[in-house]
C-alpha cells in the first residue's frame, strides 16, 4: 500500500458541525445510540471523563480543553458512525473486567 495512501488512513475523522462545501455524505449511528454512547461518556469519573471527551474533540476538530461539552452536541458529533465505531470500542475495551 503506497504510504500516501496508509498515511490518510491513519488520519483523525474530523466532524465539522456545519456540512463543508463539496464533503462526501459519511455514514451515520441512530440518534438513540449516539445518545446512549454520549451518557456513557458523561457517566465517567474523571479523569476518565475529561480524558475522553478530550479525545472526542481532538476527533471533531473543535478546541481541546473546553471545559463542558453539551449531552446534546456530544451526542450530535457521535452520530458520525466511525466516530462512534473508535469511541464506543475504546470504552467497551475500557470497561472490559481485567
Amino acid at each position: 500500500m503506497p504510504e500516501r495512501v496508509i498515511g490518510q488512513a491513519l488520519q483523525p475523522v474530523r466532524v465539522a458541525d456545519v456540512p463543508v462545501s463539496g464533503r462526501v455524505a459519511i455514514d451515520t449511528v441512530p440518534a438513540e445510540r449516539a445518545m446512549q454512547l454520549a451518557e456513557s461518556i458523561l457517566a465517567l469519573v474523571e479523569p476518565w471523563r475529561a480524558r475522553f471527551l478530550e479525545l472526542i474533540t481532538c476527533y471533531v476538530g473543535t478546541e481541546p480543553g473546553s471545559p463542558e461539552v453539551a449531552l446534546d452536541r456530544l451526542a450530535g458529533w457521535l452520530t458520525d458512525a466511525d466516530l462512534h465505531d473508535r469511541i464506543s470500542r475504546m470504552l467497551r475495551a475500557w470497561n472490559a473486567p481485567k
